[in-house]
């Protein structure tokens, strides 16, 4: 009888322990469930709108850019800098790229209660001016734990943006978490929402939107396996209120859309006899042998030299500019031709000139005579419109096609 009793007794004991400890991983698991959550302290309705009186860097902004407005990081990691806001009562987390010649920020987080409008509000504060509201996507992903028996809901609520100059796409997300574990007594009265800003690929909009069923990742590069018909369009019917404040960031998607096509600008502005002369330097037999070295006949700049030396003492002030993805080209009439420069070129004269740009008409044909066949080609992820690429040794050249025409309007050489 009493070797029964111990053994129950045991039973009993090693039962708890056990269920014990279950609880206290899951709890581990809900702790980590966002990657960032180190230290957080939930903010309340007042703090949200001091919040949203605060200037904050943007998303492709230098990460210097933070430290100027936000100041001195609190932590930082390789490709993380994590800045106190409202006197340390808050705190964002800031990724951005860790390489040699680039530190632009990819993404942003923090953690605050309030209303969800308002923190939607929130986050369009770190989009760039004139980023382009495409469309909202509302998620609920259920997750049951069948040991404790318990269930946790993420609710999750994504707006989708066209970022200017080119720069790809972005989203808004807010979202928040739901478990039964507890009593009504134990939950929370007030909801506390994760705020994430971020950089997002075309393909994975796409995707999200429904506009592709299936994508897989190829060599680091994520390819569509499944793409429907729809296209991907600024929603003007959303958000209009936004396009009616003047602190909003949404702009008109047409206009965006003319600012960031250097097709249009180009060929509004180089003259025919121009382009004529660009054709026939493509045509030219000497054209790829050249590229190969980095040059292209009539241009007399190096590549990857200081753009300020080069403006100041040889080329001059260009005749005018086209927001081109990272930067400008900056065009002049006198070689018919532009330079590939970053944004900050002119408050960084040392930053280098990265790229030719020619425009021209040719079609398919006549290039394939002069280059031959291309390393590759297809459509661009960006904005869809065709596109010829060689590699050339230690440069590339890129040859871009508009949607409306059977001629390729352009070229750039990097």
């Amino acid at each position: 009888m009493k070797k029964t009793f111990t053994i129950i007794v045991t039973a009993l004991l090693t039962t708890v322990v056990t269920l014990f400890v279950l609880w206290k991983l899951d709890v581990i698991y809900l702790n980590l469930s966002t990657p960032v959550e180190k230290g957080k302290e939930f903010i309340g309705q007042d703090e949200l709108s001091l919040l949203l009186k605060q200037e904050y860097p943007h998303l492709g902004d230098e990460i210097q850019v933070a430290h100027t407005l936000l100041g001195e990081p609190v932590f930082t990691s390789d490709g993380q800098k994590d800045f106190d806001l409202l006197n340390g009562e808050e705190t964002v987390y800031i990724t951005f790229e860790d390489r040699q010649h680039s530190d632009k920020i990819q993404s942003f987080q923090l953690y605050v209660s309030g209303d969800k409008e308002k923190i939607v509000e929130l986050g369009k504060k770190f989009l760039p001016t004139g980023s382009s509201y495409i469309k909202e996507k509302e998620d609920e992903i259920e997750r049951k734990n069948e040991t404790i028996r318990y269930t946790k809901t993420e609710f999750l609520n994504r707006h989708y943006y066209q970022m200017p100059n080119g720069d790809g796409f972005a989203y808004i997300q807010v979202s928040n978490n739901e478990t039964d574990l507890f009593d009504e007594t134990r939950q929370q009265k007030e909801i506390n929402y994760d705020l994430e800003v971020s950089y997002v690929s075309e393909m994975e909009l796409r995707h999200d939107l429904g506009m592709i069923d299936e994508y897989t990742v190829v060599n680091g590069e994520i390819v569509a396996s499944s793409l429907r018909s729809d296209e991907l369009v600024i929603d003007e019917t959303n958000e209009a209120s936004d396009a009616k404040s003047e602190d909003s960031v949404v702009e008109s998607a047409e206009e965006n859309i003319l600012a960031n096509d250097v097709s249009s600008h180009e060929m509004q502005s180089f003259s025919d006899h121009i382009i004529d002369q660009n054709n026939e330097k493509v045509k030219d037999s000497t054209f790829r042998q050249l590229a190969k070295t980095g040059k292209i006949e009539g241009i007399n700049v190096q590549l990857y030299v200081p753009n300020g030396p080069e403006i100041d003492a040889h080329i001059g002030q260009p005749d005018w500019r086209v927001p081109n993805e990272g930067g400008y080209f900056l065009m002049y009439e006198q070689c018919g031709c532009g330079y590939g420069v970053e944004y900050d070129y002119e408050e960084l004269p040392d930053s280098p000139i990265n790229s030719y740009y020619l425009p021209i008409r040719l079609t398919r044909d006549e290039i394939v005579q002069s280059l031959g066949e291309p390393t590759s080609e297809g459509d661009s992820e960006i904005d869809g419109k065709p596109y010829l690429y060689y590699q050339l040794g230690n440069y590339e050249l890129f040859i871009d096609k508009s949607l409306t025409s059977q001629y390729y309007n352009s070229i750039s050489l990097k």
